[in-house]
């Protein structure tokens, strides 16, 4: 049995032609570049984003971790 196999998904993938990528950001350039896709943008870190919805999330998901930070710092 060839457990390597298991080790090597890529687990980003192309909706439009199926074509599998080893990171987010590879996906991204792909669909950019192949299918003229517009990226969108974290206004805070400049992250791109092929979806809104994932977008919307990592942005909740920034504010959480700033909000989180101040009230370590002891700030409200």
């Amino acid at each position: 049995m060839d457990f390597m196999k298991y080790f090597n998904n890529k687990k980003y993938y192309c909706e439009q032609c199926d074509k599998k990528f080893d990171s987010q950001d590879i996906l991204n350039t792909h669909a950019k570049e192949i299918h003229k896709k517009t990226l969108l943008k974290c206004s805070n870190c400049g992250k791109t984003f092929l979806h809104e919805k994932d977008r919307l999330h990592h942005m909740r998901e920034e504010k959480q971790t700033e909000k989180e930070n101040r009230k370590i710092k002891g700030y409200k």
